[in-house]
Protein backbone atom coordinates (compact mmCIF):
# COMPACT_ATOMS: atom_id res chain seq x y z
CA UNK A 1 0.00 0.00 0.00
CA UNK A 2 1.01 3.79 -0.69
CA UNK A 3 3.46 4.96 2.24
CA UNK A 4 1.50 7.78 2.53
CA UNK A 5 -1.88 8.91 0.54
CA UNK A 6 -4.66 11.62 1.27
CA UNK A 7 -6.98 13.62 -0.50
CA UNK A 8 -7.04 17.30 0.13
CA UNK A 9 -10.21 19.63 -0.35
CA UNK A 10 -10.03 22.56 0.35
CA UNK A 11 -12.22 26.05 -0.93
CA UNK A 12 -8.24 28.00 -0.38
CA UNK A 13 -5.59 27.74 -2.69
CA UNK A 14 -3.04 28.31 0.26
CA UNK A 15 -4.70 25.84 2.69
CA UNK A 16 -3.82 23.25 -0.11
CA UNK A 17 -0.11 24.84 -0.56
CA UNK A 18 -0.07 25.01 3.22
CA UNK A 19 -0.51 21.04 3.45
CA UNK A 20 1.90 20.44 0.99
CA UNK A 21 4.58 22.70 2.76
CA UNK A 22 4.20 20.50 5.76
CA UNK A 23 4.94 17.35 3.84
CA UNK A 24 8.32 18.81 2.15
CA UNK A 25 11.28 16.82 2.77
CA UNK A 26 9.33 13.69 4.05
CA UNK A 27 8.77 11.57 0.95
CA UNK A 28 11.84 13.08 -1.30
CA UNK A 29 12.93 9.55 -1.66
CA UNK A 30 9.54 7.39 -2.79
CA UNK A 31 7.57 7.70 -5.91
CA UNK A 32 4.93 10.73 -5.86
CA UNK A 33 1.75 9.88 -7.58
CA UNK A 34 -0.84 12.86 -7.72
CA UNK A 35 -3.69 14.66 -9.19
CA UNK A 36 -4.95 18.10 -9.23
CA UNK A 37 -8.24 19.77 -10.02
CA UNK A 38 -7.37 23.17 -12.01
CA UNK A 39 -10.41 25.49 -10.60
CA UNK A 40 -7.58 28.11 -9.49
CA UNK A 41 -6.85 30.94 -10.60
CA UNK A 42 -3.75 30.58 -13.36
CA UNK A 43 -0.70 31.98 -10.71
CA UNK A 44 -2.24 29.60 -8.05
CA UNK A 45 -2.09 26.81 -10.60
CA UNK A 46 1.33 26.94 -11.13
CA UNK A 47 2.47 27.29 -7.54
CA UNK A 48 0.57 24.55 -6.64
CA UNK A 49 1.66 22.63 -9.59
CA UNK A 50 5.47 23.25 -8.39
CA UNK A 51 5.08 22.77 -4.75
CA UNK A 52 3.63 19.24 -5.62
CA UNK A 53 6.48 18.10 -7.73
CA UNK A 54 8.93 19.21 -5.68
CA UNK A 55 7.81 16.65 -2.96
CA UNK A 56 9.34 13.98 -4.70
CA UNK A 57 12.26 13.27 -6.92
CA UNK A 58 10.07 10.81 -9.21
CA UNK A 59 6.57 11.65 -9.66
CA UNK A 60 3.32 11.37 -11.93
CA UNK A 61 0.01 12.98 -12.07
CA UNK A 62 -2.14 14.76 -14.35
CA UNK A 63 -5.11 17.53 -13.81
CA UNK A 64 -7.97 16.71 -12.46
CA UNK A 65 -11.93 17.56 -12.24
CA UNK A 66 -12.73 18.85 -8.21
CA UNK A 67 -14.90 15.65 -6.59
CA UNK A 68 -16.69 17.91 -4.47
CA UNK A 69 -17.92 20.58 -6.25
CA UNK A 70 -16.75 23.40 -8.87
CA UNK A 71 -16.31 25.58 -5.57
CA UNK A 72 -13.27 23.49 -3.96
CA UNK A 73 -10.23 22.09 -4.99
CA UNK A 74 -8.75 18.85 -5.26
CA UNK A 75 -5.37 17.84 -4.29
CA UNK A 76 -5.05 13.77 -3.96
CA UNK A 77 -1.53 12.60 -3.25
CA UNK A 78 -0.01 8.72 -2.82
CA UNK A 79 3.87 8.48 -2.22
CA UNK A 80 4.56 4.65 -3.01
CA UNK A 81 7.76 2.27 -2.01
CA UNK A 82 10.60 3.70 -5.14
CA UNK A 83 11.94 0.16 -5.15
CA UNK A 84 8.89 -1.52 -5.57
CA UNK A 85 7.10 0.65 -8.46
CA UNK A 86 7.98 1.69 -11.51
CA UNK A 87 6.90 5.03 -13.40
CA UNK A 88 5.97 5.06 -17.23
CA UNK A 89 5.10 7.19 -20.19
CA UNK A 90 3.36 5.77 -23.00
CA UNK A 91 2.75 7.21 -26.16
CA UNK A 92 1.32 4.33 -27.83
CA UNK A 93 -1.41 5.36 -30.43
CA UNK A 94 -5.12 4.99 -29.11
CA UNK A 95 -8.22 4.88 -31.41
CA UNK A 96 -9.67 8.48 -32.83
CA UNK A 97 -13.01 9.36 -31.19
CA UNK A 98 -15.59 8.46 -33.67
CA UNK A 99 -19.16 10.44 -33.98
CA UNK A 100 -21.29 9.21 -31.00
CA UNK A 101 -24.75 7.72 -32.21
CA UNK A 102 -23.71 6.99 -35.76
CA UNK A 103 -22.23 3.94 -37.49
CA UNK A 104 -21.78 3.58 -40.94
CA UNK A 105 -22.16 0.38 -42.42
CA UNK A 106 -20.68 0.47 -46.84
CA UNK A 107 -22.44 -2.81 -47.46
CA UNK A 108 -25.89 -3.21 -48.99
CA UNK A 109 -28.95 -3.73 -46.81
CA UNK A 110 -30.41 -6.56 -47.89
CA UNK A 111 -26.35 -8.12 -47.23
CA UNK A 112 -26.11 -10.70 -44.79
CA UNK A 113 -24.47 -9.66 -41.18
CA UNK A 114 -23.54 -13.69 -40.53
CA UNK A 115 -20.33 -12.76 -41.43
CA UNK A 116 -19.50 -9.91 -38.68
CA UNK A 117 -21.92 -12.31 -36.30
CA UNK A 118 -19.58 -15.12 -36.37
CA UNK A 119 -15.93 -13.65 -35.91
CA UNK A 120 -13.95 -14.71 -32.68
CA UNK A 121 -13.58 -11.29 -31.38
CA UNK A 122 -11.30 -13.68 -28.76
CA UNK A 123 -8.99 -14.32 -31.50
CA UNK A 124 -8.62 -10.73 -32.93
CA UNK A 125 -7.90 -8.99 -29.76
CA UNK A 126 -4.89 -11.68 -28.88
CA UNK A 127 -3.47 -11.28 -32.06
CA UNK A 128 -3.88 -7.68 -31.59
CA UNK A 129 -2.32 -7.60 -28.30
CA UNK A 130 0.68 -9.67 -29.44
CA UNK A 131 1.80 -6.60 -31.84
CA UNK A 132 1.64 -3.64 -28.73
CA UNK A 133 5.03 -3.96 -26.98
CA UNK A 134 4.90 -2.16 -23.49
CA UNK A 135 5.43 0.64 -22.95
CA UNK A 136 9.71 1.17 -22.53
CA UNK A 137 10.02 1.58 -18.56
CA UNK A 138 8.01 -2.21 -18.69
CA UNK A 139 10.09 -4.19 -21.26
CA UNK A 140 12.65 -5.35 -18.86
CA UNK A 141 10.43 -6.38 -15.98
CA UNK A 142 8.98 -10.03 -15.61
CA UNK A 143 5.32 -9.31 -16.71
CA UNK A 144 4.52 -11.11 -14.23
CA UNK A 145 6.07 -9.29 -11.59
CA UNK A 146 3.86 -6.45 -12.35
CA UNK A 147 1.18 -6.43 -9.78
CA UNK A 148 -0.96 -3.54 -10.89
CA UNK A 149 -0.74 -0.44 -13.16
CA UNK A 150 -2.01 3.08 -12.38
CA UNK A 151 -2.34 5.30 -15.27
CA UNK A 152 -3.69 8.57 -16.55
CA UNK A 153 -4.14 9.48 -19.99
CA UNK A 154 -5.42 11.03 -22.56
CA UNK A 155 -8.96 10.22 -24.64
CA UNK A 156 -7.20 7.58 -26.46
CA UNK A 157 -6.14 4.91 -24.20
CA UNK A 158 -6.95 1.87 -26.33
CA UNK A 159 -3.46 1.10 -27.64
CA UNK A 160 -1.73 0.83 -23.72
CA UNK A 161 -4.75 -1.08 -22.24
CA UNK A 162 -4.42 -3.28 -25.19
CA UNK A 163 -0.65 -3.44 -24.23
CA UNK A 164 -1.27 -3.93 -20.77
CA UNK A 165 -3.27 -6.77 -21.15
CA UNK A 166 -0.42 -8.82 -21.54
CA UNK A 167 0.06 -8.59 -17.53
CA UNK A 168 -1.06 -11.58 -16.17
CA UNK A 169 -1.24 -10.86 -12.62
CA UNK A 170 -1.70 -7.05 -13.14
CA UNK A 171 -5.17 -4.80 -11.80
CA UNK A 172 -5.57 -1.88 -14.20
CA UNK A 173 -6.72 0.96 -13.49
CA UNK A 174 -6.63 4.41 -15.88
CA UNK A 175 -8.09 7.72 -14.85
CA UNK A 176 -8.98 9.68 -18.32
CA UNK A 177 -7.58 13.29 -17.58
CA UNK A 178 -9.91 16.63 -17.67
CA UNK A 179 -10.40 18.69 -20.22
CA UNK A 180 -7.97 21.49 -20.14
CA UNK A 181 -8.05 23.54 -23.57
CA UNK A 182 -8.65 27.06 -21.60
CA UNK A 183 -6.69 26.16 -18.79
CA UNK A 184 -3.24 25.25 -19.62
CA UNK A 185 -4.37 25.52 -23.71
CA UNK A 186 -3.47 21.45 -23.66
CA UNK A 187 -6.38 19.14 -24.31
CA UNK A 188 -5.45 17.30 -21.64
CA UNK A 189 -2.57 18.18 -18.97
CA UNK A 190 -0.36 15.14 -17.79
CA UNK A 191 2.91 15.49 -15.53
CA UNK A 192 5.70 13.25 -15.20
CA UNK A 193 8.25 14.85 -13.14
CA UNK A 194 9.52 18.29 -14.95
CA UNK A 195 8.12 17.28 -18.00
CA UNK A 196 4.48 18.14 -19.37
CA UNK A 197 1.99 15.99 -21.97
CA UNK A 198 -1.01 16.66 -23.58
CA UNK A 199 -1.11 13.28 -25.34
CA UNK A 200 -0.26 9.75 -24.42
CA UNK A 201 -0.01 8.68 -20.48
CA UNK A 202 1.93 8.77 -17.62
CA UNK A 203 1.34 6.12 -14.84
CA UNK A 204 3.12 3.42 -12.47
CA UNK A 205 3.47 0.26 -12.26
CA UNK A 206 3.19 -1.80 -9.08
CA UNK A 207 5.82 -4.89 -8.55
CA UNK A 208 6.38 -7.69 -6.17
CA UNK A 209 3.71 -7.03 -3.78
CA UNK A 210 0.44 -9.18 -2.83
CA UNK A 211 -1.96 -9.45 -5.19
CA UNK A 212 -4.01 -6.26 -5.24
CA UNK A 213 -7.99 -6.43 -5.57
CA UNK A 214 -9.83 -4.07 -7.53
CA UNK A 215 -13.27 -3.37 -7.82
CA UNK A 216 -15.90 -1.86 -10.43
CA UNK A 217 -19.46 -0.23 -9.12
CA UNK A 218 -22.43 1.99 -10.94
CA UNK A 219 -23.88 3.68 -7.91
CA UNK A 220 -27.64 5.31 -8.04
CA UNK A 221 -28.38 2.77 -11.42
CA UNK A 222 -32.23 1.16 -10.47
CA UNK A 223 -33.19 -1.73 -13.05
CA UNK A 224 -36.16 -0.82 -15.40
CA UNK A 225 -36.71 -4.64 -16.84
CA UNK A 226 -35.86 -8.06 -16.54
CA UNK A 227 -32.85 -9.49 -18.78
CA UNK A 228 -33.28 -9.70 -22.55
CA UNK A 229 -31.42 -10.74 -25.52
CA UNK A 230 -29.59 -8.63 -28.43
CA UNK A 231 -31.35 -10.17 -31.09
CA UNK A 232 -30.45 -7.90 -33.88
CA UNK A 233 -27.64 -4.88 -33.44
CA UNK A 234 -24.61 -3.10 -35.53
CA UNK A 235 -22.02 -1.20 -34.52
CA UNK A 236 -23.25 0.85 -31.78
CA UNK A 237 -27.25 0.41 -32.52
CA UNK A 238 -29.55 -2.06 -31.08
CA UNK A 239 -32.29 -2.93 -33.38
CA UNK A 240 -34.13 -5.53 -31.39
CA UNK A 241 -34.63 -7.17 -28.37
CA UNK A 242 -36.16 -10.77 -27.91
CA UNK A 243 -36.80 -9.89 -31.56
CA UNK A 244 -39.05 -6.82 -30.66
CA UNK A 245 -38.63 -3.27 -30.99
CA UNK A 246 -36.12 -2.18 -27.93
CA UNK A 247 -37.40 1.76 -27.91
CA UNK A 248 -41.10 0.26 -27.28
CA UNK A 249 -39.76 -1.50 -25.14
CA UNK A 250 -37.88 1.21 -22.73
CA UNK A 251 -40.93 3.03 -23.14
CA UNK A 252 -43.23 0.19 -22.14
CA UNK A 253 -40.92 -0.28 -18.75
CA UNK A 254 -40.41 3.30 -18.01
CA UNK A 255 -44.84 3.29 -17.87
CA UNK A 256 -44.60 0.11 -15.43
CA UNK A 257 -42.62 1.92 -13.18
CA UNK A 258 -44.60 4.94 -13.36
CA UNK A 259 -42.34 7.50 -14.73
CA UNK A 260 -44.61 8.23 -17.88
CA UNK A 261 -41.51 9.61 -19.51
CA UNK A 262 -42.30 11.66 -23.16
CA UNK A 263 -39.93 10.51 -26.00
CA UNK A 264 -39.22 14.16 -26.14
CA UNK A 265 -37.79 14.57 -23.35
CA UNK A 266 -35.63 11.28 -22.53
CA UNK A 267 -32.42 12.75 -22.79
CA UNK A 268 -32.73 16.30 -21.65
CA UNK A 269 -34.18 16.29 -18.26
CA UNK A 270 -34.22 14.03 -14.91
CA UNK A 271 -33.23 10.59 -16.08
CA UNK A 272 -30.63 9.30 -17.52
CA UNK A 273 -31.12 5.53 -19.08
CA UNK A 274 -28.72 3.17 -20.01
CA UNK A 275 -28.56 -0.45 -21.21
CA UNK A 276 -26.31 -2.96 -19.31
CA UNK A 277 -24.45 -6.41 -19.73
CA UNK A 278 -22.20 -7.60 -16.74
CA UNK A 279 -20.12 -4.46 -15.71
CA UNK A 280 -20.54 -3.09 -19.19
CA UNK A 281 -22.72 0.21 -18.95
CA UNK A 282 -24.04 1.74 -22.35
CA UNK A 283 -25.75 5.19 -22.30
CA UNK A 284 -28.74 5.24 -24.60
CA UNK A 285 -28.15 8.21 -26.58
CA UNK A 286 -31.15 8.26 -29.01
CA UNK A 287 -34.19 6.39 -29.48
CA UNK A 288 -37.42 6.30 -31.70
CA UNK A 289 -40.44 4.28 -31.02
CA UNK A 290 -41.63 4.15 -34.92
CA UNK A 291 -38.26 2.94 -36.29
CA UNK A 292 -37.13 1.00 -32.84
CA UNK A 293 -33.51 1.17 -32.92
CA UNK A 294 -31.68 2.66 -29.88
CA UNK A 295 -28.37 4.13 -29.76
CA UNK A 296 -25.79 4.21 -27.63
CA UNK A 297 -22.58 5.79 -26.53
CA UNK A 298 -18.95 4.19 -28.35
CA UNK A 299 -18.76 3.12 -31.11
CA UNK A 300 -19.28 -0.57 -30.10
CA UNK A 301 -22.47 -2.10 -28.51
CA UNK A 302 -23.65 -5.51 -27.00
CA UNK A 303 -23.49 -8.80 -29.85
CA UNK A 304 -26.53 -10.27 -30.94
CA UNK A 305 -26.69 -13.04 -27.92
CA UNK A 306 -26.11 -10.39 -25.11
CA UNK A 307 -28.09 -10.68 -22.39
CA UNK A 308 -29.31 -6.93 -21.42
CA UNK A 309 -31.17 -4.83 -18.66
CA UNK A 310 -32.66 -1.31 -18.96
CA UNK A 311 -31.41 0.93 -15.90
CA UNK A 312 -32.13 4.29 -15.50
CA UNK A 313 -30.25 6.76 -13.00
CA UNK A 314 -31.30 10.53 -12.12
CA UNK A 315 -29.07 12.83 -12.98
CA UNK A 316 -28.59 14.58 -9.70
CA UNK A 317 -26.84 12.05 -7.68
CA UNK A 318 -24.05 12.41 -4.92
CA UNK A 319 -21.50 9.57 -4.47
CA UNK A 320 -21.78 7.68 -1.27
CA UNK A 321 -18.69 5.63 -1.84
CA UNK A 322 -17.61 3.00 0.59
CA UNK A 323 -14.56 4.16 3.06
CA UNK A 324 -11.85 4.74 0.43
CA UNK A 325 -9.42 4.65 2.61
CA UNK A 326 -5.83 2.43 1.58
CA UNK A 327 -6.97 2.64 -1.97
CA UNK A 328 -7.33 4.25 -5.32
CA UNK A 329 -10.71 5.54 -6.21
CA UNK A 330 -11.69 7.14 -9.44
CA UNK A 331 -14.72 8.84 -10.10
CA UNK A 332 -16.52 9.80 -12.90
CA UNK A 333 -17.77 13.70 -12.34
CA UNK A 334 -20.44 15.37 -13.88
CA UNK A 335 -19.96 19.67 -14.79
CA UNK A 336 -20.78 21.79 -12.11
CA UNK A 337 -21.55 18.77 -9.15
CA UNK A 338 -19.88 17.47 -6.73
CA UNK A 339 -19.46 13.65 -6.56
CA UNK A 340 -18.44 12.63 -3.73
CA UNK A 341 -18.99 13.81 0.34
CA UNK A 342 -16.97 12.60 2.60
CA UNK A 343 -13.47 12.35 4.30
CA UNK A 344 -11.23 10.28 2.05
CA UNK A 345 -8.91 9.36 5.38
CA UNK A 346 -6.27 8.23 3.73
CA UNK A 347 -7.37 7.57 0.54
CA UNK A 348 -6.63 8.54 -2.86
CA UNK A 349 -9.27 9.94 -4.62
CA UNK A 350 -9.47 11.35 -7.91
CA UNK A 351 -12.48 12.34 -10.86
CA UNK A 352 -12.41 13.12 -14.45
CA UNK A 353 -15.42 14.20 -16.44
CA UNK A 354 -14.01 12.16 -19.44
CA UNK A 355 -14.38 8.86 -17.51
CA UNK A 356 -12.05 5.83 -16.37
CA UNK A 357 -10.65 2.67 -17.87
CA UNK A 358 -11.19 -0.21 -15.85
CA UNK A 359 -9.09 -3.12 -16.71
CA UNK A 360 -9.68 -4.37 -20.49
CA UNK A 361 -12.71 -2.72 -20.61
CA UNK A 362 -13.37 0.45 -22.91
CA UNK A 363 -13.85 3.89 -21.63
CA UNK A 364 -16.55 4.65 -18.85
CA UNK A 365 -18.15 7.63 -19.37
CA UNK A 366 -21.35 7.05 -16.80
CA UNK A 367 -22.09 9.09 -13.40
CA UNK A 368 -22.23 7.48 -10.64
CA UNK A 369 -19.39 4.81 -11.69
CA UNK A 370 -16.78 4.08 -9.19
CA UNK A 371 -13.62 2.00 -9.76
CA UNK A 372 -11.42 0.92 -6.87
CA UNK A 373 -7.73 -0.33 -6.21
CA UNK A 374 -7.55 -1.49 -2.72
CA UNK A 375 -4.52 -2.73 -0.92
Amino acid sequence: MPIHACTLVSRSASAVLQHIENLAGRFTRQTLLFTLSPNVAATELSSIVSNVTALSNNSVGCLAAPTHGPDLITCSLAFFDADSCIPFRSTIAGTPIPQVGRWHSFRKKDESSDSLENVDWEDVWSRRTSTVPLPDELQGVDPADINAVIYFTDSSPQGLTTSLSQLPNAARLGLIATSTPFITGRPFTMLHNKDIYDSGAVGLALINRPRLTSTLDFLGLSALSEPMTVTQSEGNLVNTLDGRNPTQLLLDALNNKGMNVATSRWFKDEEQFYVVHGKRVYTITAGDPSRGTISLSGEDGPGVGTKVQFYARQKAHVHEIPDPSSSITFLVSEENKAVYQGDSGSGFVAASENGFVYGDHSICKVPGGVARLSF
